[in-house]
């Protein structure tokens, strides 16, 4: 599957509120769903995942586990595939075995995996229309992990569902104007594993 997702922040929770609860460019589609989650990001001892812009990570969300593989990005899409698990052998196994997924990343994925960072947060998402365009509006708010180092974040993502991709990134255009949000080329992982962890 591809995924195609805009993240705007570092954002203060009032301006994500904000940005969050306004409905004149997104228009509410759906139920609210808040959820609690908790994810490990891992890699190969060599960070063979991260040198190719790569990543695994297990995921609980509100109790469930989910392992996903997303990867090397192309502007805002990327490759991402995942599947049911509680322990990331069995998901990394089973995601390596999917047709998709390229050989080189099957590999290292049914290879040594070392847990390096993490991220635990709340996420309030609802799928929202702006026009013909089906759009998921998330709002994290948590802490990135790394060994000891807890820093606190807090953003808006907006992944595209069905529809338009120029009226996703212009409702995001629209997003960071209005909310000054900036765009983050960041994923999670990243941010997580640029804490610095002291010997």
């Amino acid at each position: 599957m591809l995924e195609t997702e805009i993240k705007l922040g570092p954002a203060l929770p009032e301006q994500a509120q904000r940005a969050y609860d306004d409905q004149t460019m997104l228009l509410s589609a759906g139920e609210e769903q808040i959820l609690e989650m908790r994810t490990c990001y891992y890699d190969s001892p060599s960070n063979a995942l991260a040198a190719n812009q790569q990543m695994v990570r297990l995921r609980w969300e509100n109790g469930r586990g989910v392992c996903t593989f997303k990867g090397r990005a192309q502007d805002f899409s990327r490759l991402e595939l995942e599947c049911p698990a509680t322990d990331i052998q069995t998901g990394a196994g089973e995601l390596a075995a999917y047709p998709e997924m390229p050989p080189d990343s099957a590999a290292i994925l049914k290879g040594e995996l070392i847990p390096v960072c993490g991220a635990e947060f709340i996420r309030r998402t609802r799928l929202c229309r702006a026009e013909d365009t089906l759009i998921s509006f998330c709002w994290d708010q948590g802490f990135f992990v790394r060994g000891s180092v807890r820093q606190p974040f807090c953003e808006l993502e907006l992944e595209l569902v069905e529809g338009n991709l120029g009226r996703l990134m212009e409702v995001a255009r629209q997003l960071s104007a209005v909310y000054h949000l900036p765009v983050c080329h960041l994923s999670k992982q990243q941010r997580a594993m640029a804490l610095e962890v002291w010997p």
